[in-house]
């Protein structure tokens, strides 16, 4: 998952750095920047080893079909903002981006960079009808569209169906619910739930967040004011804090320790995203589940957990989900605008279920249909990870691929739907969120003081970019 979210204009805005970045591409070439209408410089942060072997096969298939070759370089997360200011320094940019949050999208937009009216063109040309409204809402900012939404994942609250049958438990979807529930399973013995606190980590945030928005605590408002101060943002403080100072465990929690405590059977409940599902059905590598019931049974945590997507955080308050969308950017500097176009037209139609195959759980399309039919079911038909046998379907209910397939269509983000993805980017770089809430949990912060403390840090933000 996108476990760090940066922000791209602390460094932009320093664009005096010089420098050309080296960057071994899979065609041979150092250079990061187009220079034929036969060629395209492709940056993507999907990374990993065996993704990128996938996105050459089928990079090669768009290649084949139209005769632009694609010089593909993968790119850490936590390097891009490093990589884009020296390339950028350097007039050496990519044509295409891809799996970036719209939240870095609109950074690049205001920063000249990414192209407005070429994500727009590629929509109109794929139907904006095709594409679910509330992602395309989110990815236009100030009126343009920042970047072609690609994917999106969704944050959830896994809970042990099995344990919360055992004690006659209801489904932890408010937050009284969760509260009675974590405090019933911790007098059972287990780890009531387990959720992020790191001062240092961006999912402290993205949790929070979570629950935040459950209560309709928002960043700002519609005219950029910071609201991280509500009354609403106070009980999500409140509740967060009772929730793990009284039934999770001791210590920092970050993105790792709470998967592991949950994969290990001791933690009733967990705040983790769409990502964790191949976890949990014993399907990805590198992580194994260590329960006790999964010694004979590597997927019993996927038969045995519920999934909560909309939390809400009292009945006077809709429920509401989370997530964050990734989009493919089109760069201004593009040499080969027209092949960019075409490329990322490809990757979101005859390539669409190629992409969403590297990990579909973390990659639910945002799109209705493609040429091939509806997305839906050719999603439903994919492994669950690369290299596994079966689809999602085959470990979890059609209840929650149902839950999972509509996410995009109704998650949020703080600050997007008021065109503050700018903001809501600069913001995580500095991480004051995190840093209030590990105060609060660790550190004796009151829950008040807290949320005192992040909304100081973020209007001094505000008022420096």
């Amino acid at each position: 998952m996108l476990r760090q979210r940066r922000a791209v204009a602390a460094l932009l805005s320093a664009i005096s750095v010089g420098g050309v970045v080296a960057l071994a591409g899979c065609g041979g070439s150092s250079s990061s920047h187009s220079s034929s209408a036969k060629s395209l410089t492709v940056w993507s942060e999907e990374n990993d080893p065996q993704r990128m072997v996938e996105q050459r096969k089928v990079f090669a298939q768009f290649t084949k079909a139209t005769g632009i070759h694609v010089n593909l370089v993968g790119i850490a997360e936590n390097q891009f903002s490093t990589l884009v200011t020296s390339a950028a320094a350097a007039g050496n940019l990519p044509d295409v981006i891809g799996a970036l949050p719209v939240s870095d999208a609109d950074q690049l937009a205001k920063e000249n960079i990414a192209d407005s009216a070429a994500a727009t063109a590629v929509v109109n040309k794929l139907g904006r009808s095709t594409f679910q409204a509330q992602v395309l809402k989110l990815a236009t900012q100030n009126g343009a569209l920042v970047g072609v939404p690609s994917d999106s994942w969704v944050q959830m609250l896994i809970y042990r169906r099995d344990l919360l049958a055992k004690y006659h438990l209801p489904v932890p979807n408010t937050y009284a619910s969760i509260l009675s529930d974590a405090a019933a399973l911790k007098s059972h013995g287990y780890a009531g739930i387990v959720a992020a606190t790191d001062a240092n980590d961006a999912f402290t945030e993205q949790t929070f967040e979570y629950v935040g928005l459950a209560n309709g605590c928002q960043l700002v408002e519609a005219k950029g004011s910071v609201t991280l101060g509500s009354p609403q943002c106070q009980q999500a403080f409140s509740f967060y804090n009772q929730l793990i100072k009284n039934d999770s465990v001791p210590g920092s929690q970050n993105v790792d320790t709470t998967e592991q405590e949950y994969l290990a059977g001791k933690a009733g409940m967990i705040i983790w995203s769409s990502y964790i599902l191949p976890v949990l059905a014993g399907q990805e590598q590198g992580s194994v589940a260590s329960c006790p019931e999964c010694r004979s049974d590597p997927a019993y945590l996927a038969k045995n957990s519920g999934i909560v997507t909309a939390l809400s955080g009292s009945a006077a308050h809709p429920a509401t989900d989370y997530g964050q969308i990734s989009t493919w950017v089109i760069s201004k500097n593009s040499q080969n605008k027209p092949g960019a176009e075409k490329f990322v037209s490809y990757m979101m139609n005859q390539g669409y279920g190629s992409w969403l195959s590297l990990d579909p759980p973390g990659k639910l399309p945002v799109r209705t249909s493609t040429n091939a039919g509806p997305i839906g079911k050719q999603w439903s038909t994919l492994p669950i990870a690369l290299g596994a046998p079966k689809p999602t379907s085959a470990y979890y209910a059609a209840p929650t691929i149902s839950s999972l397939l509509a996410g995009p269509g109704k998650i949020t983000e703080w600050g997007l739907p008021f065109g503050q993805g700018a903001l809501l980017g600069a913001t995580l770089a500095s991480e004051p969120v995190p840093g209030a809430i590990s105060s609060m949990i660790s550190g004796g912060t009151s829950p008040t003081a807290a949320d005192q403390q992040a909304v100081a840090q973020v209007k001094s933000i505000q008022a420096n970019s």
